[in-house]
């Protein structure tokens, strides 16, 4: 008895190693290095600092996707998904990333392959079209949607636990349009993470090679308050999938056909639209944007090891004076640099009201801005958007 358990723990094991190695999966780690060259290159042109390790946070993600994989695969999960199916979803989600990546979401492209079974089940294939597009064509045919919906689901319950643990740490500052074309502050919250999924089918073990890609801008509020809300709005959304899921697995093959379509296509539209009503909330207003007033300029983000944290400055700070003048635009602060070039003294106002005052001797090394990114000025034109991959090699 142990020794079929330890048979079947090493089965699993190997699968998880084999799916690790996958040249799917190494594509999945290309597309993510293309992702932090691309937040490197905005982090120097827009800040002129580093405002994350993103090398070192992106190791740290792959490694707690192949926990997350790991896990799932120890658990001996059933879905009856193809390995075609596997390389399709892929495929197609490499595709949208090289696009945009926000739309690069697995939830997306389930609804999408859904809607496309559904089409593909009604509408027989022409005998005049060619072998390949015929076989394509049967592969969307015979999808099982149950188990489709179970996918999605648990790979949403996996990005509420990366959303959790590691999503705030790569909430890049960014400038964005707010009301009226007014430029607002954000935080633009990336995650990407390639995951080397194991599963069980009705003929074996098969690899599920995934990205988990989200993107979402936060204009108000705290991050961290506002992750937290997602990711229990995305648990719930996960397992109403899971369970609708299931429910197809139970029911749906005793149903003619036009109610398995029919249900089928309520899945597509569920799979779609309450995901994107998730990220949707995290995106929405709640309490003061994040803009400037007339007591000074709001502190977006601050760079870490800087000046401005060595200070105790704070994104949500207002930088009130500096070295006795009052900061209204960024010339403001370049003036106030320039009189005082080895320290720096600031009167710096937190959230209640209540100012208190800062000071420092500063080098030639640690810049004008101290590693503060302020909120954007009124008329600016830095206004950013994370295009797709391909956005690096096409301008």
């Amino acid at each position: 008895m142990n020794g079929d358990i330890i048979a079947v723990m090493l089965a699993r094991v190997q699968a998880w190693g084999e799916a690790s190695l996958s040249p799917w999966y190494v594509l999945g780690l290309c597309a993510l290095a293309i992702i932090v060259g691309q937040l490197i290159v905005q982090q120097r042109s827009l800040y002129g600092v580093r405002m994350h390790p993103v090398w070192r946070d992106a190791v740290v993600l792959v490694v707690f996707g192949w926990i997350c994989s790991a896990v799932v695969a120890m658990t001996g999960l059933v879905i009856d998904v193809s390995e075609g199916l596997a390389r399709l979803m892929w495929i197609v989600l490499l595709l949208v990333a090289c696009v945009r990546i926000a739309y690069a979401r697995i939830a997306y492209v389930g609804a999408l392959l859904i809607a496309s079974s559904v089409a593909a089940a009604i509408v027989p294939a022409p005998e005049s079209l060619p072998g390949g597009v015929r076989m394509f064509w049967h592969l969307l045919a015979s999808i099982d949607v149950p188990s489709l919906c179970v996918l999605v689901g648990v790979t949403a319950l996996i990005e509420a636990a990366v959303l959790l643990v590691y999503g705030g740490r790569w909430a890049m500052p960014a400038y964005v349009r707010g009301e009226r074309l007014k430029p607002i502050g954000a935080y633009a919250l990336i995650v990407f993470c390639p995951l080397p999924l194991i599963v069980w089918n009705s003929s074996g073990v098969v690899a599920i090679p995934l990205l988990i890609a989200s993107v979402a801008w936060v204009t108000s509020g705290s991050v961290r308050v506002r992750l937290r809300s997602t990711v229990r709005m995305l648990v719930l959304y996960a397992l109403a999938l899971c369970a609708v899921g299931a429910a197809g697995m139970m029911w749906a093959s005793q149903w003619i056909p036009i109610v398995q379509w029919s249900f089928a296509l309520l899945c597509a539209l569920f799979c779609a639209g309450a995901y994107g009503a998730v990220y949707a909330s995290l995106s929405k207003t709640r309490g003061v944007l994040l803009t400037n007033n007339n007591k000074g300029l709001r502190v977006l983000a601050v760079a870490k090891k800087s000046v401005a944290a060595k200070l105790g400055i704070v994104p949500g700070d207002i930088v009130h004076k500096m070295h006795g003048r009052r900061i209204r635009t960024l010339a403001d602060v370049y003036a106030a640099r320039l009189s005082h070039p080895t320290t720096v003294r600031i009167d710096v106002m937190d959230a209640r009201g209540d100012v208190r005052i800062v000071q420092q001797a500063v080098y030639e090394h640690d810049g004008a801005l101290l590693g503060i990114v302020y909120c954007p000025e009124e008329g600016t034109g830095m206004v950013q958007k994370l295009r797709g991959l391909a956005s690096l090699f096409v301008r």
